[in-house]
Parts: C-alpha cells; sequence; structure tokens
C-alpha cells in the first residue's frame, strides 16, 4: 500500500520523498518529491511542480516561487455533494503563477509580514460535467502575523482575493499547542471568515491529511466552506521520535456541524548515512454531521511514507 524511496545526489543536496494517500469511498494519492540545495528547492507535489527560493536575514526571511498545477487544484475534480462525489459538479482544473512573500521578526517569538500569489486558473470538464468554469486570474494579496514559541504557535492571515468582477475578503487563523513532554494534549483550533468565494477560494475542510481543515472521518475536502471553526483535541503519547495521539474534531462550519474521532501513529527512524525514515498512519470515523447514503456514518484512513537525506 505504500513505498519509500530515495535517490543520493551529490554536491550538497537534500533530498525527500513520500508517497502515501487517504482511502475512502474516493480515494486520493499523495506522491511528493523535493530536492533542496542552500535556499533553492525543486518540488513535485502529486500534481504541481514548484522552483521556491527562500533567503533569511538577521531579522526575517523572504521567499519567492513558482508553481504550476494540472489536475485537481483544491480537489475540484472530486466536488462532495449529500455525503457522495458529484460527478456533475466536479471538473479538472490548472494554474501558473508567482508567489512570495516576507516576514520579519518581532520581540519574544512574534513576527509580521506581507505574502501574495498571482494565478491563472483554467477548468475542463470531466465526461459527465454539468457546467464548466471560466477560466480567470485570480490575485491573492495577504497581511500575516504570528507568534511561535516551543510549547504553542499562533498564525493568522487577511487579504483579499481579487478576480474580474469580484472582490472577496477573508480572515483566517491556527492556533496549536505543542508541548514536548512525553505525555501532553493535542489542542487546534482553526477558524476563518470569508465572503464572495468561488471554487478555488472556499477553503477545503474534511480529512485526515495535512492539506485541509482536519474532520476524521470525513472524505478528503468533502465540504468547501466559508466561515468555519474548527477544534481538534485529544492526548498524545511520544517515546522518543515515535508518538501516538486519539483526537476528537469538532467543526462549525456555513450553519452546519460536524464531529469526528481519530486516531494517528508517527513512526520515526535515523538510518545510517544521514538517511530519514516516517510513517505516519490514521484513522478516523465522522458519527454526527457526515452524511452517507447507506449508512449514518463516514469513515476514512490515511497512510503517509517519508524517506529523506
Amino acid at each position: 500500500m505504500i513505498g519509500l524511496f530515495g535517490v543520493a545526489v551529490a554536491g550538497g543536496w537534500e533530498l525527500e520523498a513520500q508517497l502515501g494517500g487517504q482511502f475512502e469511498a474516493e480515494s486520493h494519492g499523495i506522491v511528493n518529491l523535493s530536492a533542496r540545495s542552500g535556499g533553492l528547492q525543486l518540488a513535485l507535489i502529486t500534481d504541481t511542480l514548484q522552483v521556491r527560493y527562500d533567503g533569511r536575514e538577521d531579522r526575517g526571511r523572504w521567499w519567492l516561487a513558482a508553481r504550476g498545477e494540472y489536475g485537481a487544484p483544491g480537489l475540484v475534480s472530486t466536488r462532495w455533494i449529500d455525503g457522495a462525489p458529484s460527478a456533475e459538479a466536479s471538473q479538472l482544473g490548472y494554474y501558473a503563477g508567482p508567489e512570495g512573500g516576507y516576514v520579519r521578526y518581532g520581540p519574544k517569538g512574534t513576527y509580521a509580514g506581507l505574502q501574495g500569489s498571482v494565478r491563472y486558473y483554467g477548468f475542463k470538464g470531466l465526461p459527465d460535467t454539468v457546467s464548466v468554469e471560466p477560466a480567470r486570474p485570480i490575485a491573492q494579496p495577504e497581511l500575516v502575523l504570528g507568534w511561535w514559541t516551543e510549547g504553542a504557535e499562533l498564525y493568522l492571515r487577511g487579504g483579499v482575493a481579487v478576480s474580474p468582477g469580484t472582490v472577496s475578503p477573508g480572515l483566517h487563523g491556527v492556533f496549536k499547542l505543542h508541548p514536548t513532554a512525553r505525555f501532553t494534549p493535542v489542542f487546534e483550533l482553526r477558524a476563518g471568515v470569508a465572503q464572495n468565494t468561488d471554487i478555488i477560494t472556499k477553503t477545503r475542510l474534511g480529512g485526515l491529511n495535512p492539506y485541509v481543515v482536519p474532520l476524521a472521518g470525513a472524505a478528503w475536502a468533502e465540504f468547501w466552506v466559508e466561515d468555519y471553526a474548527a477544534v481538534r483535541a485529544g492526548p498524545r503519547v511520544g517515546l522518543g521520535s515515535h508518538s501516538v495521539s486519539a483526537v476528537v474534531d469538532a467543526a462549525s462550519f456555513d450553519g452546519r456541524s460536524a464531529l469526528g474521532v481519530g486516531g494517528y501513529a508517527h513512526l520515526g527512524f535515523d538510518g545510517d548515512d544521514k538517511v530519514r525514515f516516517a510513517l505516519d498512519i490514521g484513522v478516523g470515523v465522522a458519527p454526527v454531521g457526515v452524511l452517507r447514503p447507506a449508512r449514518g456514518w463516514a469513515g476514512s484512513s490515511f497512510v503517509l511514507g517519508t524517506v529523506g537525506f
């Protein structure tokens, strides 16, 4: 079900490869390859190509990147409606464009900065697609604020998404506790508000993977939302580079609510010659607020293997 692989490259390059996916009624895979030398990164992120450069200063950092994707930006290829994938509402998509940002460090772990992207999106119908979205550019400038310590972090971003004839303001935040003791609580809070969002700018909620607002048991990006608040809480037990955690996910979004429960295991290994291996496994069920035509609950699993050196 999962493989780990890597290729050694001379000249100071750091390599990482990931293979996995989330599995449910409509499963999706993850294939990530990354090569980094200094501040330069070349990456394949499943169906996205990225060239990125990160620069660092004494009091801040900056980055520039070019990205292009063909296939399923925001999982537009799998639109879930009323608890099932909707072939009529799904389509393919692509985009290309630059992005970048600058962050200035402040006192006591605080930081502030600007980030933004300009992308041109296009869409293509699948065999059963009823309506194909029109192609359009989207510019998205944002202000970012944050605070980080070894045991907790807070991240806020707010701005607008501008496309022809539409201005979509939004504000989003994430707060996490991540203490380093052997027995610790898991606590994460995510919330956001937005207006005038579309197929691209809506927030993706649902799933066990790190690319969404999490809701254990729900499908990957099952819900596309404007206003949301989601809490994840539970216990975590760590032993060196390994850990096991149980979580309860409670989410309220666009006038409805849902509840999921799940568990994660992380196994980390440092091999010879600085080779690193990791395996992440997650399972979840959603007994409240996630519809399924054949039963009263939803379930999914997540697996991701990583090798780096």
